[in-house]
């Protein structure tokens, strides 16, 4: 028979040798009164990671979690009705964070936060549905944040402002914020972000201000940002190596973004905006360092404007995907660096281009590699 629950005779449940629980082991291995008494005292003091998922109608996460001082990494999948964190916060040891459609759930206090010292990753998935702002530099070793589905989520802040170094962190990414309107004021300092990723976020009209100081950045996308009226006021990061616009149809481009001086940019892809892709090559603004250019979805683009891409003599790889209407490539073929061709999905194309058949194939026959649909020609 267990002993009752309040009897001070129960010692504490014990795992010595215990390093991973898996997904729903607090429903079926560890006994019921460790889910349903959140206040419950157990230990598991080994322990370093923890995945807990589908908790079902409890609104609390057990005790137990702050007082496993090893742990490490921490999952909350799929828990509905899950309302708090332990009252005492989390483990000061934790090291990465994932919390997945957990809308109803509080996101951590900032005095909880505060205590995070450790952590290095942190996944907020379609969860915390109060969180309305999100303060940047309160974890001082945050390396990645991604962020995805915070629907009610509206800034992001830095107690320091402009004068803040949050040289700790090297990724953010941010999908699917609809109410997304701002960033701090001044711009990031991240001196060391490599990738940004900016993505579905429908009342965002600006990126952060002064992209141009982010020296370290390599990988920037932005995407589906219908309200998007402007970015890289003062010039786009120095060192970048891809960049990728994807349905973005408001921003024009401008010398200021200085594309052509990019001399690091290899890989180029843009999606969705005609008037955009016309003026950069009708422009040349392309920088000569290029190596892959990828075009996709670009409606009742007719043709391909060879002008514009004459003076990109490192490209190697051209990719085009899904444009319907686009119906004749450059009439005076392509510079001797292009080593592959790619074109998906492009009808008027494919009858035009089609090996020994096609009326213009012989303006594409001498590079090396042609892949039209699932044909390829070495």
């Amino acid at each position: 028979m267990p002993v009752p629950r309040n009897s001070k005779a129960q010692p504490p449940v014990i795992a010595p040798c215990l390093r991973v629980v898996p997904t729903a082991l607090l429903t079926k291995t560890i006994p019921s009164r460790l889910t349903t008494d959140h206040q419950s005292t157990e230990t598991l003091p080994s322990l370093q990671m923890f995945n807990i998922s589908y908790l079902g109608g409890r609104e609390w996460l057990p005790q137990m979690v702050h007082n496993s001082n090893r742990l490490q990494h921490l999952s909350l999948s799929n828990c509905s009705s899950l309302l708090s964190f332990p009252t005492n916060g989390l483990p000061t040891t934790l090291t990465s964070l994932r919390i997945d459609d957990c809308r109803k759930l509080e996101f951590l206090s900032r005095e909880m936060m505060a205590k995070l010292t450790s952590l290095q990753t942190l996944d907020l998935v379609q969860s915390c549905d109060s969180l309305r702002s999100f303060p940047l530099g309160i974890f001082p070793k945050l390396s990645s944040l991604y962020i995805w589905g915070c629907q009610n989520l509206e800034s992001f802040s830095v107690e320091g402002g402009a004068n803040e170094n949050l040289s700790h962190l090297d990724s953010l990414a941010i999908v699917t914020c609809p109410n997304l309107v701002s960033f701090p004021d001044g711009g990031l300092p991240t001196p060391n972000l490599t990738y940004f990723s900016v993505l579905e976020c429908n009342n965002l009209k600006f990126l952060p201000d002064r992209m141009h100081t982010l020296t370290a950045l390599q990988f920037l996308w932005i995407q589906s940002l219908p309200n998007l009226v402007s970015f890289a006021q003062g010039g786009l990061p120095p060192n970048l190596q891809t960049f990728w616009i994807k349905n973005c149809e408001r921003p024009r481009p401008s010398a200021e973004w200085g594309l052509q001086g990019l001399v690091s940019l290899r890989r180029f892809w843009i999606e969705g905006n005609k008037d955009l892709l016309e003026t950069l090559l009708e422009e040349q603004m392309l920088p000569a360092s290029l190596h892959t250019l990828k075009i996709s979805s670009v409606s009742n683009l007719k043709s391909l404007d060879g002008k514009g891409l004459e003076h990109l003599t490192s490209l190697q790889e051209l990719r085009i995907l899904g444009c319907e209407s686009l119906e004749i490539l450059p009439k005076d073929g392509f510079l001797a660096s292009l080593s592959f061709l790619g074109i998906w999905h492009c009808p008027s194309l494919k009858k035009r281009y089609e090996k020994k058949k096609g009326k213009d194939w012989k303006n594409i026959a001498r590079i090396p590699c042609i892949r039209i649909d699932d044909e390829i020609t070495i």
